[in-house]
């Protein structure tokens, strides 16, 4: 009986993360994984390549996309050296609105972060372009006074029984008015014009003339 085993030559490998080797040279060479998440800093990647003293001791390990090393350096860390700095041009209100951006609730009356609020009453405007969404707080107090429906004209939050049952569902959050507004709604098909021209020709009146006519009633 005859066995035969064949076998690759392997040494022992270490691999560390970028942060573990800061501070360190290695004087043998390094290979270096350059493919790093969206999230990751490419400042890591730094540290990696530089552990070696020569160039010719590094080992780039795959191709890795250009795009993510070209995005320049991030916001936080920019702005943390400019205070280290004691620089005093910052425009913490201009930061402030670009990168936590708040409003103010239509309820409470209370300015408050966008994640205070659902993503629909954040975007939440009436015709005019007022912002009219209410926090998450005030919503649910809401819900528990037994006014879980917001009316789409009045922007007032009232009990289900004031909506016509069609529109107690969630899918009709976006165009929901309740009883006391429908009655306030204007008719979109008739304006001042047309309905003058209509009240001549429901009279009778004979200055349009049988062609104006029929054009009359196609324009109402």
């Amino acid at each position: 009986m005859k066995i035969v085993r064949r076998q690759l030559p392997m040494t022992p490998a270490f691999a560390m993360t970028s942060h573990a080797a800061q501070g360190q040279t290695f004087s043998k060479g390094a290979i270096v994984d350059l493919c790093i998440g969206g999230s990751s800093s490419t400042m890591s990647s730094y540290v990696a390549i530089t552990r070696v003293e020569r160039r010719e001791d590094l080992l780039i390990y795959r191709p890795f996309p250009l795009h993510l090393f070209n995005k320049g350096q991030k916001p936080g860390m920019e702005l943390l050296l400019r205070v280290w700095r004691h620089d005093e041009t910052i425009d913490w209100k201009a930061i402030e609105a670009e990168h936590m951006p708040s409003k103010k609730c239509w309820t409470c009356k209370c300015v408050k972060r966008k994640d205070f609020y659902r993503n629909m009453q954040w975007k939440l405007s009436d015709n005019e372009g007022n912002l009219v969404g209410s926090c998450v707080t005030c919503v649910e107090g809401f819900v528990m006074q037994g006014r879980p429906c917001q009316c789409t004209s009045c922007w007032n939050y009232l009990p289900e029984t004031a909506f016509e049952e069609k529109q107690r569902k969630w899918q009709s959050t976006c165009k929901r008015v309740c009883f006391h507004c429908v009655e306030k709604r204007k008719c979109r098909y008739v304006t001042l014009g047309n309905l003058f021209q209509l009240t001549l020709i429901m009279s009778g009146n004979t200055l349009l003339g049988k062609k104006a006519h029929k054009a009359s009633v196609q324009l109402v």
